[in-house]
């Protein structure tokens, strides 16, 4: 059994795989440790192109134990020799007894999840270790999207609710106290996410992401193989250090060294965001952040914000009523400052996620010494003293932004739309009629035609976060939110009918409030292309919380029979 494992997935469709080649060649120019084993899936994107599973440096391992870095060697060494082919798995591998040696020869028959998962369970049955590190390499924006690591052959991507069954299954399988799952590294967009952390709870130790843009390139994986194997070398020659003169085997007792993993994953960590740093360079703003997926302490700040959000529904319903009792100017109030932060809070991916801890902080500040508003401030308190406690308690270990657009970047950040997301997807419908209306699903197992009938808040209602915590959700708050301050139509406001479309003319798919599909299509999964009916291809989400018209209004008929508007 070897010290470490470390796996990166690397899912290179949607245009991604050729810059990601660089990284597959960064990490084989680490070197490599005798004691650790380093796994590569790559997918590619071209349909046909093999999924190839690499040991990477096992045949240089065979020359000789440890090799760290390059030293003075400049060969260009090549990935073919690390390859494993589909013969050298044999039969079934895995939990699931599918037979993954004819899965790599035939990549474009397996959906998205079940990829992951057999990945995992390849690294469990033939590379089993101490101490385990995941790193996931793709788009990301899971949250509401539900479309992590998508993958175009065929087309499908992985949900929430599944990364959560694949990684705890994993997390599962491990022979605790013995091995232990240490890092799970998500080299993706808008990963760290309270609803994220929630749905993983449990399964690795920590978690390092980003609230805001990732990049291909940003992430060291040179300095981190060599950073951990550097960290290997330097804890067993202390034990050796420490044991010299006494009469043990030096050697025996440096097989099991004493690794501080909370001082080498926050070394990992300030590797990778002082090395995107000079994205900045190029103007873009870069935030990353370290949590601990520990349940007791996910817990407290669901708790904590369940309190949160309790007073805000309340408030907002009362915000609606007709009279002018002191409560429903107080729920009015309240009304314009939940508004009034949600504007200056820190957001990301065109306002359909924003920072936890600067949402509360907006809030709070705007509550003053006002005792009517005492409640509210109290409650904001409690959500960010559960995000920053000391070091040892809080949730966020780390968190560091570089570049103004992301500098009140907290580290956790919750799914928090301007307006109801429109739900746009059909069961059934044929996955062709799907991609030329610009609306990206997931193939539902084996059914090539088929999609998920599920909306962006009916999947929510489905994570851990809202069925777990069951009363005072965030959902709850959201469905009470975007209903209560919605605006109403201009036939309400104007008191009398107006022309609100022509008649038989819809409304056009190209308004989503929520921007996620349109979104998609230029900077994250590219699951379809841009629709005619969209026009330009604008990814702007709209703060405009205004009524959508589902029913087609006909002409009312005067005195004369003619119609009017």
């Amino acid at each position: 059994m070897k010290e470490w494992t470390l796996m990166f997935y690397f899912a290179g469709d949607n245009d991604v795989a050729p810059v990601m080649v660089s990284e597959l060649k960064a990490i084989k120019n680490a070197g490599f440790h005798e004691d650790v084993d380093v796994l590569i899936h790559f997918d590619p994107n071209e349909p046909g192109a093999r999924t190839r599973i690499f040991d990477v440096n096992r045949e240089r391992k065979r020359e000789t134990r440890n090799k760290i870095g390059d030293n003075r060697d400049s060969f260009v060494h090549n990935m073919r020799d690390d390859v494993i082919e589909p013969k050298e798995v044999g039969t079934a591998v895995g939990r699931r007894g599918r037979f993954f040696g004819e899965e790599l020869n035939k990549p474009d028959s397996t959906n998205a999840e079940d990829s992951l998962t057999d990945f995992l369970d390849f690294c469990l049955s033939k590379h089993r270790a101490k101490r385990y590190m995941l790193f996931l390499v793709g788009h990301g924006m899971v949250v509401g999207n539900d479309a992590f690591l998508p993958d175009e052959h065929p087309l499908s991507a992985i949900t929430l609710k599944g990364l959560g069954e694949i990684l705890k299954s994993f997390s599962a399988s491990l022979k605790k106290p013995q091995e232990t799952f240490e890092l799970l590294a998500l080299h993706s967009c808008s990963m760290i996410a309270l609803e994220v952390a929630y749905e993983l709870k449990g399964t690795a130790k920590f978690m390092i992401a980003s609230e805001g843009p990732s990049f291909v390139g940003s992430w060291p994986y040179r300095q981190l193989l060599i950073k951990i194997f550097n960290n290997l070398e330097d804890t067993k020659r202390n034990v050796r250090r420490r044991l010299k003169g006494r009469g043990i085997d030096q050697n025996k007792a440096a097989k099991n060294p004493d690794i501080d993993i909370t001082k080498l994953i926050e070394d990992l960590y300030h590797h990778t965001f002082f090395n995107a740093a000079d994205f900045l360079l190029a103007g873009h703003p870069l935030d990353l952040a370290l949590c601990s997926l520990d349940p007791g302490k996910i817990d407290g700040v669901a708790r904590s914000l369940q309190g949160l959000v309790a007073i805000l529904i309340e408030s907002l319903k009362a915000s609606s009523r007709k009279d002018d009792s002191p409560a429903t100017r107080l729920g009015k109030r309240i009304k314009e400052l939940v508004l009034l932060a949600h504007l200056e809070a820190q957001s990301y991916w065109g306002e359909s996620y924003t920072d936890l801890f600067d949402f509360c902080r907006c809030l709070g500040e705007r509550c003053g010494s006002n005792d009517d508003l005492k409640d509210l401030h109290k409650a904001c308190s409690d959500v960010m003293k559960k995000l920053k406690l000391e070091k040892s308690e809080r949730v966020v270990i780390r968190s560091r932004n570089f570049g103004s657009k992301s500098q009140y970047s907290h580290g956790l950040s919750i799914f928090f739309p301007w307006s109801r997301p429109i739900e746009d997807v059909s069961n059934g419908e044929p996955i062709e009629n799907v991609r030329k209306a610009g609306r990206g699903a997931k193939i539902q197992g084996e059914e090539k035609n088929s999609v998920e009938k599920k909306g962006v808040l009916e999947r929510y209602k489905e994570y851990a976060f809202t069925d777990e915590v069951k009363e005072n959700t965030w959902l709850d708050f959201l469905e009470t939110y975007f209903d209560k301050t919605q605006r109403p139509s201009r036939e309400q406001e104007d008191g009398k009918r107006v022309l609100l479309r022509q008649e038989g003319v819809t409304v056009s798919e190209g308004f989503r409030p929520l921007g996620l599909s349109s979104m998609l299509n230029k900077v994250g999964p590219r699951l379809d292309k841009v629709g005619a009916q969209q026009g330009a291809d604008c990814t702007c989400a709209s703060i405009k919380n205004y009524p959508q018209i589902s029913e087609e209004k006909k002409p009312r008929k005067g005195k004369a029979g003619k119609g009017k508007a």
